[in-house]
């Protein structure tokens, strides 16, 4: 049987300038036993962090007040519309993998 070819990098168009999409990564922390929320958030042309949280906790609406923290560190991005909204916002944003803890 024949093993079908991976559509891996097939389904994201690569963005063509500084701010244009900007993704969120939510990853846990394991700091002396305690566990913390990072959050950062990665520009998808240059993969650079723009905006990053260490936190006790991660809501919705913290998500989204870090999201305005680097909006407000970053102006010039805010002509684009949310990809996971759908609202006019800056820039477009999708959500990246998280992990969970060991």
């Amino acid at each position: 049987m024949e093993q079908a070819a991976s559509k891996k990098g097939k389904g994201f168009v690569q963005p063509l300038k500084p701010h244009e999409h900007w993704h969120i990564d939510i990853s846990y922390l394991n700091l002396a036993g305690t566990f913390y929320f990072l959050c950062s958030v990665l520009d998808g042309y240059s993969r650079a962090i723009v905006h990053w949280e260490i936190r006790e906790t991660m809501t919705e609406k913290e998500v989204q007040v870090i999201l305005q923290q680097a909006r407000e560190l970053y102006p010039e991005a805010s002509h684009a519309s949310s990809a996971t909204t759908g609202r006019s916002s800056s820039p477009a944003i999708s959500r990246t993998s998280s992990s969970s803890p060991a």
